[in-house]
C-alpha cells in the first residue's frame, strides 16, 4: 500500500465476490469506518449474491461510467478484462484508489501511480482501526482462502496471519 491512503476506491469483483461469499458485513464496515467504496453497475453484475438494493445498504456506491470510459475500457490489448480496464479507467480518472486482488490489475494500477489496497488489507485497517475483532478477521481471511485457494494461497493467508498478529 502506499503511504497515504486514498478516501475513494473502486473495486473490482474479486474482492467483492470473496467478502460476499464469506462475512459481507465486512463490506459495509470498509464503506463506514474506511473508504468511500464505489462499484461501476458492469461489475456488480458479475457478484450474483450481490444485488443493486443490497450493495447499497451496505453503504457501496454504484457508478455509471461516462461514453468515454466505457469505450476506452472495451479497447483490446494488455493484460487486463475490460471490466478490470474499466477500474482502471475510473480509478484514474476520479483520482480513486483501486480495491483489487488481481495481479495485473494491480500491476497496471502501479504503473499509473493509482494507489491499490488487497482485500485482505481491508481486514487488518478494519481491525488496526477496532472496528474488526482480530478473531473475525481472521475466521473471515481463513473463509476467504477456503472459497478462493487459487489467489488467496497459503503464502498469502501467513503472510496476513503475521500482519495481524502484531496488530
Amino acid at each position: 500500500m502506499t503511504t497515504h491512503r486514498p478516501i475513494a476506491l473502486v473495486t473490482d469483483a474479486n474482492v467483492l465476490i470473496d467478502f460476499v461469499e464469506t462475512d459481507m458485513g465486512v463490506l459495509g464496515l470498509m464503506a463506514v469506518h474506511l473508504f468511500e467504496v464505489y462499484v461501476a453497475d458492469s461489475v456488480l453484475a458479475e457478484v450474483n449474491a450481490l444485488t443493486p438494493a443490497v450493495a447499497d445498504s451496505l453503504g457501496l456506491k454504484r457508478v455509471s461510467p461516462t461514453v468515454q470510459e466505457l469505450q476506452e475500457a472495451a479497447q483490446r490489448g494488455g493484460p487486463l478484462s475490460s471490466r478490470d480496464r474499466l477500474c482502471l479507467v475510473l480509478a484514474r480518472n476520479r483520482r480513486w484508489g483501486c480495491l483489487t486482488n488481481d495481479q495485473a490489475l494491480r500491476r497496471v494500477c502501479g504503473e499509473n501511480d493509482i494507489p491499490v489496497i488487497w482485500g485482505l488489507q481491508v481486514l487488518l485497517l478494519l481491525h488496526e482501526k477496532g472496528f474488526l475483532a482480530k478473531k473475525r478477521a481472521l475466521q473471515t481471511a481463513h473463509a476467504i482462502h477456503r472459497q478462493n485457494p487459487r489467489h488467496i494461497h497459503a503464502g498469502i493467508l501467513a503472510l496476513f496471519e503475521e500482519k495481524l498478529a502484531l496488530l
